[in-house]
Order: C-alpha cells, then sequence, then structure tokens
C-alpha cells in the first residue's frame, strides 16, 4: 500500500525522531578534495557526445573548475538548529533509514543551501557529507555564503548522459533549463536566463570518488525523468531518492515505471499545502524490506 503524506508545514525537531543509529560512516571512500589551485580545461573539451561520463577531462574540469570544498567556516544560517527546513522529504527519509549516521547525500536544486533544503538536518544532526548542485548563480551565490559542510558545484544535471551546456532560465526556487521550442522566446523577451554547465551525476561521483548515495533529492523543474533515466544504475548504488513531479506531465508515469525496473519501491508521495513539494519517495526494495522486518521487532 501506498501511502500519501499531506504535510501540515510543522517543524521536526530531530529528538523527535528516535534514538536507534547506523554507523555507515565507514563503508564509502572519503570525498576527494579538489585542488586548491583552480585552472580552465581548454575549450571545453569535454561537451562532446562522444565522451565517457568518467573520463579525465570531466573529472579534471570538475575538480578544477566546478566544485568547491566544504567550508571550514562557522555555519551562517537564517534558522538556529532546531528548525528543520525540510518539508517532510527529509523526515521520511530519516525514518526509512533509521536514522542512520555519516550518510551522504545528493541534492540538486540545492537553491540558496538552506531554504526548503532536504539535506541541511542530515549534515548539521547526522553528521552526513554531500554535494549540493545549484545552476541558479544568484541562488549559488547565496549558498556560498551558508558556509555548508558540503561540496557545492555552480551546474546542473545533465539531461544526457554526457556533460552539455545549457540556457537557464532563473527564477529564485522555479529556474529551469530552457528547452528548444522556449530559446526563440529567451532572445526576443526580457527573461532571465543564463549559460550553465551541465554534467552527468555519475561525472559528479568519479570526481568526488564516491559510489554510495545514501539519499538523493532531485528537483530541476521539469528535467527529472531524464536525468534519472541517463544514470547508470549499475555504477552508482542509491539507497533512497525524493524526485519532485508534476501529475499531469507525461512524464509521471515514465519516472514510476523506469525506478520500479531498477528495483525501486515508491513507498510515499510528499504534497505540502504551499505547493513546494510534490514528491515521490522512492527506496530500494531490500531497504525496505530490512525498515519493514526491524518495524516489527
Amino acid at each position: 500500500m501506498v501511502m500519501v503524506l499531506l504535510y501540515d508545514g510543522s517543524n521536526t525537531s530531530t529528538s523527535e525522531l528516535g534514538a536507534t543509529h547506523i554507523n555507515n560512516s565507514t563503508r564509502r571512500p572519503k570525498p576527494v578534495l579538489p585542488p586548491k589551485r583552480r585552472s580552465h580545461v581548454e575549450d571545453e573539451a569535454y561537451n562532446d557526445p562522444g565522451i565517457a561520463e568518467d573520463d579525465p577531462r570531466i573529472v579534471q574540469a570538475l575538480r578544477e573548475k566546478f566544485l568547491f570544498p566544504p567550508s571550514d567556516e562557522p555555519y551562517n544560517l537564517v534558522h538556529n538548529r532546531s528548525h528543520n527546513p525540510s518539508i517532510g522529504q527529509q523526515q521520511v527519509i530519516d525514518k526509512l533509514l533509521r536514522q542512520m549516521r555519516g550518510g551522504f547525500y545528493v541534492e540538486c536544486g540545492g537553491f540558496d543551501g538552506e531554504s526548503y533544503s532536504n539535506s541541511l538536518t542530515l549534515e548539521r544532526e547526522r553528521g552526513w557529507k554531500g554535494l549540493l548542485v545549484e545552476p541558479d548563480s544568484k541562488n549559488f551565490q547565496r549558498m556560498k555564503e551558508k558556509n555548508r559542510k558540503a561540496y557545492i558545484a555552480h551546474s546542473c544535471l545533465a539531461e544526457t548522459p554526457y556533460p552539455k551546456k545549457v540556457l537557464f532560465q532563473r527564477g529564485y526556487y522555479a529556474g529551469h533549463i530552457m528547452q528548444q521550442e522556449g530559446l526563440q522566446a529567451a532572445l526576443s523577451e526580457d527573461i532571465d536566463v543564463e549559460y550553465i554547465q551541465c554534467f552527468p551525476l555519475y561525472s559528479f561521483m568519479v570526481a568526488l570518488n564516491v559510489s554510495k548515495i545514501d539519499y538523493f533529492s532531485l528537483d530541476v523543474e521539469g528535467s527529472e525523468y531524464d536525468v534519472l533515466r541517463n544514470i547508470p544504475w549499475d555504477k552508482v548504488d542509491i539507497s533512497t531518492l525524493s524526485v519532485e513531479y508534476h501529475s499531469k506531465a507525461a512524464t509521471y508515469e515514465l519516472i514510476l515505471e523506469l525506478m520500479k525496473k531498477e528495483g525501486y519501491v515508491m513507498y510515499t508521495k510528499i504534497n505540502h499545502y504551499t505547493l513546494f513539494a510534490d514528491d515521490f519517495i522512492f527506496v530500494k526494495k531490500e531497504i525496505l524490506d530490512q525498515y519493514q522486518n526491524d518495524s516489527r521487532d
């Protein structure tokens, strides 16, 4: 049976979520710190449909130009530690993973690094490491100022299995990659756009020396299916996901079919009254089985 959670907007303190912990920090490699000296791969040679996702040119570009290491400075946040900015997604993931400590997350889009963040509480309260990806240059600057203890990237997840530069329409919390039909409008109308370099998810993972993702938060305003279908699922182990959906979009059923084929169960939906959340929660079948068995004990 699939549940639909209508989250009421109340904050949930992590102290209320239980005391059972799993420490899996020793089973995943420590992310590789990008070199301090930042250079540029000449002529963006990695933007080639024939290039492999783990090509050394891509890895070099990510490490030298796009990935910024976790901040050593104190957090610079608006809200205090008791505030959980996630509007339901993180709370469900935390339950499914039984308050696991030392995990690794990927959140895209990362927005400003605090508002509506699905990863901040995991980072602060559970000791998780991770990657925040945000294409909007204004939001990315706000994110940098939050001093998150995660890698951050001014980039986007590619809709293709190779890197690609795209035209991105800025929109504060609703920016998106412009499709071909919208390009002419961008040239003729007063639309706030910028060119952004996108990379496949697997390329980011290779650059960080990470193969295990405990939680993947994907909210990219309509590109979710294309990002998901281009993940090499045999190379990246993802335990849980929250994926934004649009119920009237053609990709609604496609996302469900794809994730079922890859061995995931759609555990629930998160729907928030402000419409800032319409997300599927997916979990690997074996992890769901373990959670349900433990719940019976």
